[in-house]
């Protein structure tokens, strides 16, 4: 499986990491796996409608595709909101 790496975003946390996310999964399951890591944040509790969006423009992402689909690249900025 290859992975990419990414930078994600919490605006309510004022948090920015780099996480290596699976190329072929779907977004779906890729927010399951970002939650657990910031499920013990400050101020920001992901929770069933948490999405995922462009970091440039806060376009939501179709969770139903993956990375590839989407024409993901290294260094792709992602918002969690």
């Amino acid at each position: 499986m290859s992975k990419i790496l990414v930078e994600c975003r919490i605006p309510a946390e004022d948090c920015v990491i780099d996480v290596a996310i699976p190329f072929e999964k779907p977004l779906h399951e890729i927010l399951f796996l970002m939650k657990e890591l910031f499920k013990e944040g400050k101020y920001y509790a992901p929770d069933e409608s948490t999405v995922l969006c462009n970091g440039k423009t806060g376009a939501p992402y179709d969770l139903s595709r993956t990375p590839e689909e989407l024409d993901f690249c290294v260094g792709e900025s992602l918002l969690m909101m």
